[in-house]
């Protein structure tokens, strides 16, 4: 076998800052860092700026012996260094071990994962020529699994144009590359290690028969990535053998011109896929830092699914799945805390939460509604007559629905009907915004019905049951949910010498479904461009209710009933299993949430005003209160094995708005209203708009 050829071209060069970067990024982006023009292409500093580094990450460099004497790795040289044949330090190897973990040490340059650690396997001579037999190399990636390592970078192979993986049988590709090699790279793979290979420098349209195997063995295919070589205009690099038959585990990563460490002690430029590939295992190591309990086949899967698209679209025989991108690859553990952000992958549950927690408020503010008014029925109803009088005007009695009529009002007829059982419907309809992760918002439709199950004056009381349809929408993310929920309440309000204490408690289930297309890491990328979307389903069941308590003041024309008030809501959410988003399928966890809000209020009413045989009461309801428990309603889900919990706080101040228009006709049989509640918040808003009707018998 014959090492890669390579190209020393001793030019200067420098990746230009950024223009529009931010004060992290420039502080990240600065010397050092610009030294390497193949660190801002890769998209490297997003990964500094979160402190992913590959800090304790093992990696193994297939090559030459690297200078480990070198400063840009002093601290951090492997565990594991096999040199059977005493080979000398090598120029390649050094090169390709500091693209991979060069130190950030403000010298020279540094590398895509500047804390690996870094092992070597000296499969070629100083002269990047192969010396280890078929035995030794097997012993070697054997011995280097044994001893925990699972990352290895190969920047070698034959690199003849007759040496392509297209132009061999299983059985001829096995005895060109050794049939004890070949069974250690399944015992690599096996064991959950990820081997990144160098396409080679052919000029040919296929990779090298080492970089194509999975091409023959398939087997490999879970923890196999073959790498091929861009320059800085991100065109195939003209050496460089493109991904051909190997495209569905290749891509490709800058390779020309790459600045990096040389012995002794020293940097300078070389060119090759064999420069290629170090970007991509570092980036690898990086991932490995982010899911440590991945497998192997996870973590090469995400790396390839993460590059950016380029060349024709999809997988195609150039670059494969495309160009390395670390900001894509970072972004995939992106939470979901930043409202300008559209890939945070947990902000759909959390949204969700709070549009199930807004369908509930809902219903809580409809019942206090009912109760409020029958406070200010109880307490401000003029005398009634068991006689209907025809010629003497009397007071009008009080509205079922609303409030104490005016008592200046002439009347030809008055009618008393005592406190009867009524039954009452009502729709209701809401729009709820969250300014968080990103932005959302949520319609309801729904309906809520009761029955007035007694009424002795001081005490009465019911039971209710709605249904309500919730349908959330991601602004600019393309994610959205919906639940269908049942919910079952009952209702008191004691009353006595003005004073009051309301009080409801209920049971709530929804039944929901997600829909998820903003996938964080996908941006640009082969499965983003193609629609890839995430489904998953869960249930939520939980309790609310309402206690208040106050004192009404009547006056002439209307009344005042100042309140204090305490809501609760405890909902619990099963966990989910999300299908169709390939490697960034979500777990989502089971989470048990509690919001308690207490505060003060007042409502003020004016007495209703006779129209055409119907009274017409006004009302307006003002409150305030301080929200408490899960505000930030935390999610938590798990990707590849590690747990992220995703969260928007929606504010502990809460400013509410209550705006009624009661209708009811003399004899108190048949009313009905329209209302509005708003509720608001520092970053959130919840409105409502119901009527309905009461018929009393």
């Amino acid at each position: 076998m014959r090492a890669i050829r390579r190209r020393t071209i001793a030019v200067a060069c420098a990746a230009a800052a950024l223009a529009a970067a931010t004060p992290a990024a420039a502080q990240i982006m600065d010397a050092e860092f610009d030294a390497q023009w193949g660190l801002a292409t890769i998209n490297a500093q997003y990964a500094l700026e979160r402190g992913l580094t590959g800090a304790g990450v093992g990696v193994v460099v297939v090559d030459t012996l690297y200078q480990t004497t070198h400063p840009e790795f002093a601290g951090r040289v492997g565990p594991y260094m096999e040199n059977p044949n005493n080979e000398a330090v090598g120029r390649h190897g050094t090169h390709v071990a500091g693209i991979i973990g060069a130190a950030r040490n403000g010298e020279g340059m540094e590398g895509v994962a500047p804390d690996v650690v870094l092992s070597s396997i000296a499969l070629l001579n100083s002269n990047a020529s192969s010396t280890m037999t078929d035995s030794q190399l097997a012993t070697a990636y054997n011995g280097a699994i044994d001893a925990g390592l699972r990352i290895f970078n190969n920047s070698w192979g034959w690199g003849l144009s007759n040496t392509t993986i297209n132009l061999y049988t299983p059985p001829q590709a096995e005895v060109k590359v050794g049939p004890l090699a070949l069974a250690a790279f399944r015992n690599a793979v096996d064991s959950g290690a990820v081997l990144v290979w160098a396409t080679m420098n052919a000029y040919q349209a296929n990779p090298d028969v080492y970089a194509g195997l999975p091409y023959l063995f398939p087997e490999l295919l879970p923890g196999w990535i073959a790498v091929t070589s861009v320059d800085r205009n991100l065109e195939k690099s003209d050496f460089a053998n493109a991904c051909g038959v190997g495209a569905y585990f290749c891509m490709a990563a800058p390779g020309r011109n790459i600045y990096s460490t040389v012995p002794v002690n020293d940097y300078n430029y070389l060119s090759g896929t064999s420069m290629a590939a170090p970007h991509v295992t570092g980036a690898v190591a990086i991932a490995r830092q982010m899911f440590p309990n991945a497998q192997g086949s996870q973590l090469a899967s995400l790396v390839l699914r993460t590059a950016t698209d380029i060349g024709a679209p999809g997988i195609d025989d150039i670059f494969g799945w495309g160009l390395l991108n670390i900001e894509n690859l970072v972004n995939t553990i992106d939470p979901g805390n930043d409202p300008d952000d559209g890939d945070d992958n947990g902000a759909l549950f959390v949204n969700a939460a709070y549009a199930r927690f807004a369908a509930v408020d809902t219903l809580v503010s409809t019942l206090w509604n009912r109760g409020a008014n029958r406070v200010l029925q109880q307490g401000g109803a003029a005398p009634t007559t068991s006689v209907a009088q025809t010629m003497t005007p009397q007071p009008i009695p009080a509205m079922a629905l609303g409030g104490p009529v005016r008592d200046d009002v002439d009347s030809s007829v008055i009618v008393s009907t005592g406190r009867n059982a009524a039954v009452w419907a009502q729709g209701v309809a809401a729009h709820a915004s969250l300014q968080g992760s990103p932005r959302s918002s949520a319609d309801l439709g729904g309906a809520i019905g009761g029955y007035d199950l007694f009424d002795n004056g001081t005490l009465s009381g019911g039971i209710a049951i709605a249904y309500t349809y919730t349908s959330l929408d991601t602004h600019g993310a393309g994610d959205d949910s919906s639940a269908n929920g049942w919910h079952g309440y009952a209702y008191a309000t004691w009353q006595e010498n003005n004073w009051f204490v309301d009080g409801t408690i209920g049971g709530n289930w929804f039944d929901n479904d997600y829909k998820r297309t903003s996938i964080g890491g996908t941006e640009g990328t082969v499965l983003g461009n193609a629609g890839l979307a995430g489904h998953s389903s869960n249930d939520t069941q939980g309790v609310s209710g309402r206690i208040a308590g106050g004192h009404l003041y009547a006056f002439r024309d209307g009344a005042l009933l100042p309140y204090a008030y305490v809501n609760f809501i405890h909902l619990k959410t099963g966990g989910s299993a999300e299908a169709g988003a390939d490697i960034f399928s979500l777990n989502v966890d089971a989470t048990s949430l509690d919001q308690v809000e207490g505060g003060i209020g007042t409502r003020a009413q004016l007495y209703g005003i006779a129209c055409h045989g119907f009274t017409i009461a006004p009302a307006v309801d003002l409150a305030y209160g301080r929200l408490g428990g899960d505000v930030a309603l935390p999610v938590g889900f798990d990707l590849l094995g590690s747990e992220l919990q995703a969260n928007s706080d929606i504010g502990r101040n809460v400013f509410r708005v209550g705006a009624q228009l009661d209708v009811m006709r003399f004899d108190e049989t048949v009313g009905g209203f329209l209302a509005y509640d708003g509720r608001f918040q520092e970053n959130a808003q919840n409105n409502t708009f119901s009527g309905g009707i009461l018929v009393r018998f």
